[in-house]
C-alpha cells in the first residue's frame, strides 16, 4: 500500500489482490460499505460502477500486452473515491498507474494541480491516464497490421493468415475489455457531479471523448484487418485456381497423347505403321501434332 496525501486529499494505491492488512486499514479509515470492501477481495469479471451515500465504486477493465507471449490480458482497476480520498487497487501492474502515482508523489507542483480540490480531478487524471496508454499501446497493434499490409501482396500468403488471425484475436481480446466501458463511463459523468461538483462534469465528458477514441481506433484496426484477411484468402484462392488451371490445361493436353499411346499399345494386327521401319516416328509425330494443336487452342483462346 502506498499514500500520497496533500492538504484534505489522499490517494492509497494497493498493488495486487488487497492483502488482510490492507483491508483492515480501510474499514479502520473509511466509511466504505461492506458490500464494497468484500468485493475488493477478488478479482470482478465485468465492469461496474456503484454509487453510495458519499462514495463510488468503479470497476473497468484494461488490456495490458504480454509481447513475450504474444497475448493480451485484461487487467482489472477498481476505485474508490469520496470527496477527500481515492483509493487504486490494481489486480494487475499497471506501469502508467505507478509511473503518475511516483510522478505526484515527487512533484509539488503536480500534487497541487491534481490534489488542489477534491477526489475527481485526480479520478479524471487517472482514468485519462489509463486510456492515454491504452491508445500507446494500440500504436503497436496499428505498427503490425500495417506490417501485414505491406507484405500481404509480397511474402508467403498461407503464413500470413496465421499472423492477421493473431493480431485478430489481439483486437477483439482489446475491443472485449473496453466496449462495456463506454456504458460506465456514461454513467460517470451522469452521476459525478452529485459527488464532486458540477465543475467536475466536463472533466467526465472529456473522458467519453477519449475513449470514443480509443474505441474508432480499435473498431479501424478491427475492420482493417477483417478487410485483409478477405485479399488475403481472395489472393489464395486466386493463386489455387491458377495452378488449378494450368494443371487441367496439362491433363487435357496429355489426354489425346494418352489415347494415342493405349492405341497403338493394343496387341492386335492390322493397326497402322505397326510394321513400318518408321512407325515409332509416325506416331510419335501424330502425338507431338496432336500436343501442338491442343497447344494453340489454348493460347488462342487465352488461357494460357
Amino acid at each position: 500500500m502506498e499514500i500520497i496525501s496533500y492538504k484534505n486529499l489522499r490517494w492509497v494505491n494497493i498493488k495486487g489482490v488487497p492483502a488482510a492488512e490492507d483491508i483492515d486499514w480501510i474499514k479502520q479509515n473509511t466509511n466504505f460499505h461492506p458490500l464494497v470492501i468484500e468485493e475488493l477481495l477478488s478479482p470482478t469479471l465485468h465492469p461496474k460502477l456503484d454509487f453510495y451515500e458519499d462514495h463510488l465504486y468503479l470497476v473497468l477493465h484494461f488490456p495490458e500486452f504480454k509481447k513475450e507471449e504474444g497475448e493480451v490480458a485484461a487487467a482489472e482497476l477498481d476505485i474508490i473515491a469520496s470527496r477527500e480520498l481515492l483509493v487504486t487497487i490494481q489486480y494487475a501492474d499497471m506501469p502508467a498507474i505507478n509511473k503518475l502515482f511516483d510522478a505526484l508523489s515527487k512533484d509539488e507542483n503536480l500534487k497541487a494541480k491534481y490534489f488542489g480540490g477534491n477526489a475527481g480531478l485526480l479520478l479524471h487524471k487517472i482514468l485519462e491516464t489509463k486510456f492515454e496508454f491504452v491508445i500507446k499501446q494500440m500504436d503497436y497493434v496499428v505498427r503490425k497490421v500495417d506490417e501485414v499490409e505491406d507484405k500481404i501482396f509480397k511474402a508467403k500468403r498461407r503464413k500470413l493468415v496465421e499472423s492477421i488471425s493473431l493480431l485478430q484475436k489481439e483486437v477483439v481480446d482489446i475491443r472485449r475489455t473496453q466496449k462495456p466501458a463506454a456504458i460506465i463511463l456514461k454513467a460517470l459523468t451522469s452521476r459525478a457531479k452529485e459527488l464532486f461538483g458540477k465543475d467536475s462534469g466536463p472533466y467526465f465528458t472529456d473522458l467519453e471523448t477519449l475513449h470514443a477514441k480509443v474505441s474508432d481506433i480499435i473498431e479501424n484496426q478491427r475492420e482493417t484487418l477483417q478487410t485483409l484477411f478477405a485479399t488475403n484468402e481472395a489472393l489464395i484462392a486466386h493463386r489455387l485456381n491458377d495452378i488449378m488451371k494450368t494443371l487441367t490445361i496439362f491433363s487435357v493436353i496429355l489426354l489425346p497423347l494418352n489415347l494415342i499411346a493405349s492405341l497403338w499399345g493394343m496387341n492386335i494386327l492390322g493397326l497402322p505403321f505397326t510394321e513400318h521401319v518408321s512407325g515409332f516416328w509416325f506416331i510419335l509425330g501424330i502425338m507431338l501434332f496432336s500436343a501442338a494443336v491442343m497447344l494453340g487452342f489454348f493460347i488462342r483462346k487465352k488461357w494460357l
